[in-house]
């Protein structure tokens, strides 16, 4: 399977003519930056379309790494069905495990399985008060409907000692299906066993993914963010109390502070002459972000950038947590792609 196939099978480049989706296979597996690419807009894609290949085209690198040491020895056929890093990793369980006769079969149970497991298994927690997840414990969550960003943090929790995590299977409707299938009993012991594991990596794997289309709207956004070119920048962070940093054009910090009122924040942009505004497009306290919208934009430009990953991104910077968001939404505005 190549890369316009694999495009092709998830939905990809749907509507994008082969040949141009061709050429920036070319390009990607040549080394180009994304940002490259983007900038050239040799393509006439919209950036979106241009991140949903790139997505793509890094996912199908992985893939192939996974299913390099399978190719000699599994029929093309049987392979091309695990697209995923759970279903890549199970088939190879099988075929190690199993004599090739049983190959077919068993892969098709595990397929059934999984899909009988993620609609009607749960999650339960445990583990130790008092650790900062107190708010996980004696839980029971069904499997599919557990949001990715609750499955990261309970792993945090399992990590660090403080939770237990087991998966509660529908063992019956399994063995039906095992059964329907003629499979071995020790097989879908194995099978009741192992796919627990096979549950687990779905949920890191998609919690991951999840995570990566948080930055890419981010990414996203500043594509189609005209840069400030008005210097000083007052940018803003705004939540229980108010970021506020003023960036060159270089984008450095030539002063920072936190205010809790709202009324304080354009006298503060005139003390420093600042002839821009950044703020973020949508905050936890969306009636505040509304009002000091409202307030500065009567005086200076305003221009608003998504707050997507902000917490990562300000994790790296030694300033209190609610300004170094307010640094990042500024150099976010002031030089998109840097």
């Amino acid at each position: 399977m190549d890369l316009l196939t694999y495009l092709e099978r998830t939905g990809t480049a749907e509507g994008v003519n082969p040949s141009t989706a061709g050429r920036i296979r070319d390009a990607l597996e040549a080394g180009t930056p994304f940002s490259t690419l983007a900038a050239q807009k040799d393509f006439g894609l919209p950036p979106r379309v241009l991140l949903d290949i790139a997505e793509a085209h890094f996912a199908f690198q992985q893939r192939l790494e996974r299913i390099a040491p399978l190719e000699a020895s599994v029929p093309a056929a049987l392979l091309d069905q695990a697209m995923e890093p759970h279903e890549v990793h199970a088939l190879q369980r099988i075929t190690t495990r199993l004599p090739e006769s049983r190959w077919d079969g068993a892969y098709s149970l595990w397929q059934r399985a999984f899909a009988l497991a993620l609609k009607d298994g749960e999650v339960r927690i445990d583990g130790t008060p008092g650790k900062g997840f107190d708010e996980y414990l004696l839980k029971r969550e069904i499997l599919q409907d557990m949001a990715p960003h609750r499955w990261l943090r309970i792993r945090r929790g399992e990590r660090s000692g403080a939770l237990n995590v087991r998966f509660s299977l529908p063992i019956s409707g399994i063995q039906s299906q095992g059964e329907l299938l003629q499979a071995p009993v020790d097989e879908i012991s194995d099978l009741l066993e192992t796919l627990p594991w096979d549950l687990r990596r779905y949920q890191d794997h998609r919690a991951e993914r999840e995570a990566i289309r948080a930055a890419r709207s981010t990414y996203e956004g500043l594509l189609t963010t005209t840069p400030v070119d008005r210097f000083p920048v007052l940018a803003v962070a705004v939540g229980r109390g108010i970021g506020i940093a003023i960036l060159d054009e270089d984008g450095t910090v030539v002063h920072h502070e936190v205010q809790r009122r709202d009324d304080a924040v354009l006298p503060i942009a005139r003390a420093h002459a600042a002839q821009s505004v950044v703020l973020p497009t949508r905050s936890s306290n969306q009636a505040r972000l509304a009002r000091l919208k409202a307030s500065l934009e009567k005086t200076l430009p305003v221009t608003q950038v998504l707050p997507a990953g902000l917490s990562l991104a300000a994790e790296g910077l030694d300033f209190p947590r609610i300004v170094a968001s307010s640094i990042i939404l500024g150099r976010r505005a002031i030089s998109p792609l840097q």
